[in-house]
């Protein structure tokens, strides 16, 4: 959903892709990219959330209905689900670092996949205490973009 944000500053800290989290044991674990298709008769742990939160489903350009088999509003026992092998998540790239060992991270081939991007929106003149927290937040997207590449081998 695109918010209006004329007349304000806009400041990127950090842009996400969405990966597919499995268990090390699935078939699809350490082969780095897979297709859509690949992905459609799969069971399916989504994000149970209460209205107005994000909530993570199955991966969106799926054909069909998919099969969503958990709904889990704890993010360690939804990756404890997919750790077990009893399903797929979506999840954003900015939380590779999160992933227990015994999930895999895996891309999947979609140019137009839907990308998360985390901003600082304010007025256009800031404070200087303003401009330090902004920075203070670059530096942390500096760092969570790292541990991303270090944790997906990007």
């Amino acid at each position: 959903m695109p918010y209006d944000l004329d007349g304000l500053r806009s400041d990127l800290l950090l842009e996400g892709r969405p990966l597919v989290a499995v268990a090390a044991s699935h078939r699809l674990a350490r082969r780095g990219t897979v297709d859509c298709e690949e992905l459609e008769d799969e069971p399916w742990i989504v994000g149970d959330a209460s209205a107005g939160e994000p909530q993570f489903g199955a991966w969106p350009t799926l054909s069909g209905t998919p099969r969503d088999a958990y709904s889990i509003r704890d993010w360690p026992a939804w990756l404890g689900l997919v750790a077990a092998g009893l399903g797929l998540a979506l999840i954003s790239d900015m939380a590779a670092a999160t992933v227990p060992p015994r999930v895999e991270l895996v891309a999947v081939s979609e140019p137009d996949a839907v990308r998360r991007s985390a901003l600082v929106v304010s007025q256009p003149e800031r404070s200087p205490s303003a401009d330090a927290m902004v920075e203070a937040l670059r530096e942390e997207g500096r760092r969570i973009r790292s541990a991303t590449e270090e944790a997906t081998g990007a």
